[in-house]
């Protein structure tokens, strides 16, 4: 191998001082092309290069040494001692020949185990296209578990604090209690309602001004909440401890009495869609148990088109639905996690874009 590695650098050292003999305007040298700048006749090389020691075998013969210009062998005498300096220029360049083989090595290596541009420039378009498919998908699934996460919690608050002021009441059940009506004096126990509750609730702010609260859209986004009038879409004012906002009030529905907590799950954050982070929460009758308002039909765009309340018909919640008030009846679904419109998937899952 060592044999093998010293002939490919002689050729190759060979071929280098050919070029720079021609790009300098030289010729040939002679024997040059027959031998292949590698074989015996390499010492006629020597004398156009002034190579000392290209040939790598120690042994030479006298004629080889009278070929070069370098030695000089008129007299007899001195021929043995420059045969020793050839051998010891060759010594010489041996070593030099093995430390450019070892850099050879290394850079032969290294060159090999690089990319080119080309490859490099092709690999990141790849990995951008992919982000590009994939990212936007992973972004939505996270604020969908996020979602999730804080509607759970949130939930948990508020069904905590119904059950802390049932326990603390001296009263059978707190809707019997505050939901009374007087004809003429309406709901009169509401605002006591209202004053009460915070206090089994924790709080960060009792007051946020509806004008500073975000505009709320409807469930697949379509267009902006409200229900015409008819059913009072109520901006939350209040803000628990976890961020998110609340609204308790007490008022007569399509279905009865209604004590409802309508709540943002997320505070100002979006996306501020009916269904996704707006929810209404209801207490129905004495059991005194929250639970999510539920879509009871949906109705097409013929059938309550004329409606006095046709945004709230139905407590719509529906990607087919295009009532103003579409998403008002999602907060069952949403905790049972069942695809209003597909039954075979979570809520979640199927939340719309």
């Amino acid at each position: 191998m060592k044999k093998n590695l010293l002939l490919l650098l002689k050729k190759e050292k060979a071929y280098e001082f050919k070029k720079n003999f021609q790009e300098r305007g030289g010729a040939t040298p002679p024997g040059s092309q027959e031998k292949g700048f590698g074989g015996i006749g390499c010492v006629k090389i020597l004398r156009y290069y002034g190579c000392k020691a290209l040939r790598i075998n120690s042994r030479v013969s006298k004629s080889d040494l009278k070929d070069t210009k370098r030695i000089d062998t008129t007299p007899e005498t001195n021929y043995n001692s420059n045969m020793m300096n050839y051998k010891l220029e060759n010594k010489i360049m041996s070593e030099a020949h093995r430390k450019y083989a070892t850099h050879l090595t290394h850079t032969t290596h290294v060159e090999k185990a690089a990319f080119t541009l080309a490859e490099v420039l092709i690999t990141l378009g790849i990995i951008g296209i992919v982000a590009a498919m994939t990212i936007p998908t992973l972004i939505s699934n996270y604020q969908k578990k996020s979602l999730k996460t804080q509607f759970t919690q949130t939930y948990s608050l508020i069904s905590q604090a119904v059950g802390l002021m049932k326990a603390n009441s001296s009263v059978s059940s707190i809707y019997s209690y505050y939901t009374a009506y007087d004809p003429e004096n309406s709901f009169y126990r509401a605002n006591e309602f209202r004053s009460d509750f915070p206090k089994y609730i924790k709080l960060l702010k009792n007051y946020v001004s509806p004008s500073k609260m975000p505009t709320y859209y409807t469930y697949d986004g379509s267009r902006e909440y409200s229900s015409d009038g008819n059913y009072a879409i109520y901006k939350p004012d209040l803000v628990l401890a976890n961020g998110a906002y609340l609204r308790i009030s007490i008022s007569g529905s399509l279905d009865g009495i209604l004590m409802a907590f309508a709540v943002d799950i997320n505070g100002a954050k979006g996306p501020n869609k009916a269904g996704h982070d707006y929810f209404i929460f209801q207490i129905m009758n004495s059991k005194d148990v929250l639970e999510g308002r539920k879509m009871t039909h949906l109705y097409t765009e013929d059938e309550w088109k004329d409606s006095p309340t046709a945004g709230l018909m139905g407590l719509p919640c529906s990607v087919k639905s295009t009532q103003s008030a579409n998403g008002v009846g999602c907060a069952w679904y949403a905790l049972k996690d069942v695809c209003p419109d597909d039954e075979t998937k979570g809520y979640w899952e199927c939340l719309p874009r």
